[in-house]
């Protein structure tokens, strides 16, 4: 992995957990990250989606193991000490599954390099900003919505002055205080024909080549639907008329097909 300014991470639900390598869930590279790794790259921005799960099971060769906070926090440290200049990480937190696993990446994260400037992102982490914030003193940061824009904007800050100062359209962050700070204004939000073409380059993802299986977007961003439930049921976070993308299907099978993706 060369120098990189951005590591976008998905994380295992529990790094506490025993690993099962046999797990296909955890081989899924999952689209949200792809589509905000392909934007930064379109921007001139360097980015790689660590697949820390899969990252985890190659270490144990196979075996159902309990690798640890103290064995995350080894892979970790080996991936910043090869990453480069990395200053702003995001974590994917897409369900509510997988928030305890990013809290604890978060946690790690900070311990081994406190100048790191740590987003979490996601349905499950815009469903509920500021309580996340309060629990997570790890995190700096907090993404509502889609997340191209906001990552792009957070990063072009980081090379500029810390990203603590500035205010970005739809991040919550910690104010002088060190509490939540809403945004004062909800996320921008590409247009769908906007989005970057997925590529489904290996080179986007560390450990490379490493995708048994690859998720293809037929959604933009959440369920379109408008469950009375859902505590997503917002079209100020996830814009709901915008999500199908039904009309690029052909085209992504057929991409898919070239780099053969499985």
């Amino acid at each position: 992995m060369s120098s990189q300014s951005v590591l976008l991470i998905h994380p295992p639900p529990d790094l506490e957990e025993v690993l099962d390598p046999t797990d296909r869930l955890m081989r899924i590279v999952p689209s949200g990250l792809q589509f905000v790794a392909e934007h930064l790259r379109s921007s001139g921005l360097h980015a790689v989606i660590l697949r820390l799960e899969v990252m985890a099971a190659n270490s144990v060769e196979g075996r159902r193991e309990v690798l640890g906070l103290d064995g995350y926090r080894d892979l970790l440290a080996e991936v910043l000490a090869i990453a480069g200049e990395v200053s702003v990480v995001g974590i994917q937190c897409h369900w509510s599954f997988y928030q305890l696993g990013a809290l604890q990446v978060a946690a790690l994260l900070k311990e081994l390099r406190p100048d790191l400037f740590i987003v979490l992102g996601g349905a499950h982490a815009s469903a509920m900003p500021q309580p996340l914030l309060d629990a997570a003193p790890a995190l700096d940061a907090i993404v509502v919505g889609e997340g191209e824009l906001a990552m792009e904007a957070l990063a072009m800050a980081a090379a500029e002055d810390p990203p603590h100062s500035t205010p970005v359209a739809g991040v919550w962050r910690r104010g002088e205080d060190g509490g939540p700070l809403a945004p004062q204004e909800p996320a921008a939000i590409l247009d769908r024909d906007a989005l970057p073409r997925l590529s489904f380059d290996s080179n986007l993802l560390f450990p490379p080549n490493t995708a048994q299986y690859v998720g293809l977007p037929l959604v933009r961003g959440i369920c379109p639907m408008r469950c009375t439930f859902c505590t997503l049921n917002n079209g100020e976070v996830y814009n709901r008329d915008n999500a199908f993308m039904d009309a690029r299907l052909e085209e992504q099978l057929v991409r898919m097909n070239e780099v053969g993706v499985p």
